[in-house]
């Protein structure tokens, strides 16, 4: 599978810059006088516009330096999204279309189906506009290093990362279609077939949750994931949104009751 290498440094395109001190650690250690903490106050410094009002010419100066370099790396349009939109839980057309990349991406690398992918509310972090889609846009929903876990479990697992779901009301999905009432899970469908408990799925899933995180411990029960590290989420969203281009597609997606919390 091919990587989106060339913004792959850039991150959420920035920069930070640091100074060093030029005094050796032993001269520091030998010349550093004994100090004690003798008192300590605050006060609030107010960020706002008036710091504007004479900036560093040097710092203005370095900032649009880099400033450019990340512009040039992030503008170019890479496809083009029919809505404005947003993610949102418990189901949202982003947070589908990023599930669903997530799952292709998945696809793609292992050469073989994958039944599912989940990733967490939290890793989708701003709206994907209409109109024109720049590998800016991509870097800013999905901004974060996450590697690709993949898993082969039996139905039972899905069904009790499922009832999991409900409980902590998270967790995106493509494949699959669950009700919850309440906490607890009522109903649950992959590929639009029942889960069958005694069947091997295949299952893509964020590292970050995959690890536990955002209290999707059930993943912690899972042994010997495939752990596709040379691709970023960020990385296969790239490649989707460069792929369903190719195919003369725009992004879009729509609501499709994959989950589903009943009163």
């Amino acid at each position: 599978m091919k990587l989106n290498t060339n913004i792959a440094s850039w991150g959420m395109g920035l920069v930070l810059l640091l100074s060093s001190c030029h005094t050796t650690k032993n001269a520091m250690v030998a010349s550093a006088p004994s100090y004690h903490l003798a008192d300590a106050s605050f006060q609030r410094i107010e960020i706002d516009a008036s710091l504007d009002a004479a900036p560093n010419p040097h710092a203005v100066d370095l900032l649009n330096y880099y400033k450019k370099k990340v512009d040039e790396a992030t503008s170019p349009i890479i496809g083009k999204s029919a809505r404005s939109m947003k993610s949102k839980f418990p189901e949202s057309e982003l947070s589908n279309l990023v599930s669903d990349a997530l799952r292709w991406g998945a696809q793609q690398y292992l050469n073989e189906p994958v039944d599912i992918a989940v990733l967490n509310f939290g890793g989708i972090r701003t709206t994907l506009p209409e109109g024109d889609v720049t590998i800016g846009n991509i870097i800013e929903i999905t901004p974060f290093e996450n590697m690709i876990y993949v898993y082969h479990v039996k139905g039972d697992a899905i069904l009790k990362l499922f009832q999991q779901l409900c409980e902590i009301k998270d967790g995106a999905l493509s494949g699959a279609q669950i009700v919850c009432k309440g906490n607890q899970l009522q109903s649950a469908l992959v590929g639009g077939e029942t889960v069958n408990p005694d069947k091997t799925y295949t299952l893509a899933a964020l590292d970050y949750i995959a690890e536990g995180n955002d209290d999707f411990s059930e993943f912690k029960q899972w042994k010997n994931p495939i752990v596709i590290k040379d691709i970023t989420m960020r990385h296969i969203f790239l490649d989707f949104v460069e792929e369903q281009t190719r195919q003369g597609k725009v992004l879009d997606s729509k609501i499709e009751g994959r989950f589903t919390i009943e009163k």
